[in-house]
């Protein structure tokens, strides 16, 4: 009955038939239109976050139901794990990307039974209610999913709650540290689950092909404006390609044309804060070889998606040579 009720209240806000509807609906709230991707790329978001509610809606059943453990079971006794609804779970919801990373947490909260707080970044607040306005055309009890705006001293209050049973946070590493802390100073003993931020990198050997490499390389630090948390933040070039690899960048780059989001030309938007920009400035440094950059590649506190582009397939030394990187 639930799954049902999901499923309408997508159609409700005119998905998926509708698709470019609710993304205009969704790009009059300023908040959003300041702070996240082009009016280009929202289609992309919605039409993703529809794949990824029916596809959670459509294993629902499957992954709630009970698990049998006759296979272990002695004559006599039968055993099984019953999952049941846990009661309030709080989700809080990053800037980056308006509706994905919230139906990530409250689609499968609702589903398995419980209520849901949704906190949405104070960047974008009206997403939240439009999420929550679209659960209720769908015919959702109003009060089963609510929105709050909160101070970060109140939603440390609203986290160590003991009527909160389980957190959902979705942003920074450094956040993330004092959401895991502020639940374990509850006096309820609760769950956590912490979607954070990266500083991914990627590694361009002297055998790789550029006009692919850096292609991809450019798509995948300049999507969303870099506000991603699997974007490609560092790029480490043998010194070999260094030249030609920033003049092709460059040549990417100046297809780019950065300004007013909510307009259809425009590929690029801005950072969110000052601040970022200023961060991503300080990210320029000389590598001296291979080993080095490996090793800053992988052994970053804040990896996520690291890689390494080579042209291995091309020839024997260099799947060696790419082997060896990956064990080092």
């Amino acid at each position: 009955m639930r799954s049902e009720l999901l499923r309408k209240a997508f159609i409700a806000a005119g998905l998926p038939e509708d698709l470019l509807q609710v993304v205009h609906l969704s790009l009059e709230l300023a908040e959003a239109l300041i702070k996240n991707p082009l009016i280009n790329f929202s289609p992309g978001e919605v039409r993703g976050t529809v794949e990824r509610a029916k596809y959670m809606i459509s294993i629902a059943k499957s992954s709630l139901a009970d698990m049998e453990l006759k296979d272990t079971d002695k004559p006599g006794l039968r055993r099984f794990i019953k999952l049941v609804p846990l009661g309030v779970v709080l989700v809080i919801a990053p800037w980056t990307y308006l509706y994905l990373p919230s139906i990530n947490s409250v689609l499968p909260a609702i589903l398995a039974g419980n209520s849901v707080i949704l906190k949405p970044s104070p960047q974008t607040p009206l997403t939240g209610e439009l999420l929550r306005k679209a659960f209720i055309a769908a015919g959702l009890p109003e009060d089963l999913l609510q929105v709050v705006y909160l101070s970060p001293e109140l939603a440390e209050a609203l986290i160590k709650n003991s009527l909160i049973k389980f957190v959902s946070f979705t942003g920074s590493v450094a956040r993330g540290h004092l959401v895991a802390k502020e639940a374990t100073l509850s006096s309820a003993f609760k769950g956590v689950a912490l979607a954070l931020g990266g500083k991914d990198a990627a590694y361009v050997r002297e055998d790789a092909g550029l006009d692919y490499t850096t292609a991809k390389l450019v798509n995948g630090a300049f999507f969303n404006s870099g506000q991603s948390c699997c974007a490609m933040d560092r790029i480490y070039v043998h010194q070999s390609k260094y030249d030609d690899f920033v003049k092709k960048l460059v040549e990417i780059a100046k297809t780019y044309k950065c300004g007013d989001p909510t307009k259809e030309d425009v590929n690029l938007g801005p950072v969110v804060t000052v601040g970022s920009a200023d961060l991503i400035r300080k990210q320029v440094q000389d590598v001296p070889d291979d080993k080095e950059a490996l090793y800053l590649t992988k052994y970053s506190k804040y990896g996520l998606t690291a890689s390494i582009w080579t042209n291995a397939a091309g020839a024997t030394k260099s799947e060696e040579a790419f082997l060896e990187l990956c064990q080092a």
